[in-house]
């Protein structure tokens, strides 16, 4: 079939503020340390938001996925990757096709040890911006071959990306009408996040296998 590119949330955006902040503290900065205040993750209201350009037909999440309608309900179906990591509610929400939900510690007072986890999740007329094989190789996207996603006319593909301000592992599986992003970023290595986990969590969300 036809694959397609994640509708990435940028995982990456609140952890460059956080960083800025870690930046601008002061003397602790030189050494990748700051009062815990100044590593606080800001209001992101109106930065990282649930993506309004998604194309979704006002759907119900439960007709194509699992029926969650809160970050605390997808949070026990992620698992161990987000149960020490707090909801940044003001980056997260909820919507009748679509949600998005991160997580990240706002209290952290190292550099090294910012994580953050976010899910997105969204239902609809998916089938637009598609990519070609060829098309996906030249974009660094790798296909993670399962079964259950297979017999569900699905694809699962997973993207690794590194920059100044995070470095991030992204796993996607979409389906007719469906699709799961889960993205791990941290703060100077890349995340312990295998793709066949990643395709895991989202089957449990799609409700596959």
């Amino acid at each position: 079939m036809t694959n397609r590119l994640p509708a990435v949330v940028p995982a990456a955006l609140v952890l460059t503020l956080v960083l800025a902040g870690c930046a601008s503290a002061g003397p602790g900065a030189s050494d990748g340390t700051t009062s815990t205040a100044a590593a606080v993750v800001p209001d992101a209201g109106d930065v990282l938001e649930a993506p309004t350009d998604a194309v979704t037909s006002g759907v119900p999440i439960a007709r194509h996925m699992r029926d969650v309608g809160t970050c605390g309900e997808v949070a026990k179906v992620v698992g161990a990757l987000v149960e020490d990591l707090p909801l940044v509610r003001s980056a997260s929400q909820f919507e009748e096709s679509r949600f998005v939900c991160v997580w990240g510690d706002d209290e952290v007072s190292r550099r090294s040890d910012l994580v953050q986890v976010t899910v997105t999740g969204a239902v609809g007329d998916l089938s637009t911006g598609v990519l070609t094989a060829d098309e996906m190789g030249t974009a660094g996207v790798e296909e993670i071959p399962d079964a259950d996603v297979d017999a569900a006319d699905g694809v699962a593909y997973t993207l690794t990306s590194e920059t100044d301000a995070a470095d991030e592992v992204t796993v996607t599986v979409t389906v007719p009408h469906a699709e799961v992003t889960l993205t791990v970023a941290q703060w100077g290595e890349l995340p312990d996040l295998d793709p066949e986990r990643g395709v895991t969590v989202a089957k449990r969300l799609l409700d596959l296998g």
